[in-house]
C-alpha cells in the first residue's frame, strides 16, 4: 500500500487536493481526506507516481486557511527531508528564504 500526505508549510493536513495516482496498472484521480491523506493499494505495483490533479489545486485547497490566518514566517517551515516534496504557491506569504530576501524574477 501506497501513502500520500499533504501538508501544509507548518505540518498540518490539507484536506481535499486532487491527486492522480499513476502505476504501470491503473491511473486514478483521488482527493485528500480530512487527515491530508490519500491511500493506493495494488497488486503486484513497485511504485506509484503522484501529481497535483492541476496546479491550482493546492493553492485552491489552501485558500481558506490562508484568508483565516496570517502568513506564516519562513523560520517556521516544516524542514526539508527526504519524504516531502515543498510546494510553493502562497508567494505573497514568502518574506525570506534561507534567511534571505527573495525576489520574484
Amino acid at each position: 500500500m501506497f501513502t500520500v500526505a499533504v501538508v501544509d508549510e507548518t505540518g498540518k493536513p490539507v484536506a481535499n487536493v486532487g491527486l492522480v495516482l499513476v502505476s504501470r496498472v491503473c491511473r486514478e484521480t483521488r482527493k485528500t481526506d480530512g487527515s491530508g491523506i490519500v491511500k493506493y493499494e495494488a497488486s503486484n505495483v513497485d511504485s506509484v507516481k503522484v501529481k497535483f490533479e492541476s496546479p491550482k489545486a493546492p493553492a485552491k485547497a489552501m485558500e481558506p486557511v490562508w484568508e483565516s490566518r496570517p502568513a506564516t514566517p519562513a523560520d517556521e517551515y516544516l524542514p526539508p527531508s527526504e519524504d516531502a516534496l515543498a510546494v510553493m504557491s502562497r508567494p505573497a506569504a514568502v518574506e525570506t528564504l534561507d534567511g534571505k530576501p527573495f525576489t520574484w524574477l
